[in-house]
């Protein structure tokens, strides 16, 4: 019957994330692969010391944040 289009969204260095279902926020400093490496809006809540308070996610996983 129909198809379905599957929407891309598109990220770059900069850019506002937040993980889908998730309450995590933040911007995208790097990329590891296909990957985006996040830094976390809350690190300060959880970062230990050695740690840069990213987080990596698949782009799937993300949506833009204002």
């Amino acid at each position: 019957m129909g198809q379905e289009l599957e929407t891309v969204v598109m990220f770059k260095i900069g850019d506002r994330v937040k993980v889908i279902d998730q309450n995590i926020s933040g911007e995208i400093v790097r990329w590891d692969g296909a990957k985006a490496v996040v830094l976390d809006d809350d690190r300060a809540d959880w970062i230990e010391e050695g740690d840069d308070g990213t987080l990596v996610f698949r782009v799937a996983e993300l949506e833009k944040h204002v």
